[in-house]
């Protein structure tokens, strides 16, 4: 009888372990934008906007210096550094024929003034070498991660 008790206690609560990590899991939903709800456009002035090209659109002087350029030009929102907010923002935009940066939107945010933030500061890229297909250069697609992170 003692067994029987010792094994219904022990699946219970192994039930309840097992539900909660599930209630926990469930509610880690990322942040998603309203804008994200709405459908990407396919054309820029009448042009197709490719989401994958021969040669991809590349920041002038590479990674390293589009991520130096963002590092200066970011201002962490004093709300989200008193709240000790930091996190992950990803902005999808379109980086046209031409190299400008066009159309910038949160794909998953972290905090409203830090999305802001992101936002701005994207927008405000200088020219970029643009994506090229077939030897063209061509409207295309890009998405980038913006760490905000407290010293």
């Amino acid at each position: 009888m003692k067994k029987l008790h010792l094994f219904i206690i022990l699946v219970f609560t192994g039930l309840v372990i097992t539900s909660c990590s599930n209630e926990d899991f469930m509610m880690a939903e990322p942040v998603v934008s309203d804008e994200v709800q709405k459908a990407s456009p396919k054309e820029l002035n009448g042009e197709p906007i490719f989401t994958a090209v021969e040669n991809q659109p590349e920041f002038l002087g590479g990674v390293k210096a589009m991520y130096e350029h963002i590092g200066n030009e970011i201002h962490y929102p004093k709300s989200a550094q008193e709240r000790g907010i930091e996190g992950r923002v990803f902005v999808k935009f379109i980086v046209d024929k031409e190299g400008n940066v066009q159309n910038p939107v949160i794909l998953k945010g972290t905090y409203p003034e830090i999305d802001e933030e992101a936002l701005r500061v994207v927008s405000n890229l200088p020219k970029w070498e643009p994506g090229k297909q077939n030897g063209k250069p061509v409207n295309v697609y890009f998405t980038m991660p913006i760490v905000f992170k407290l010293n």
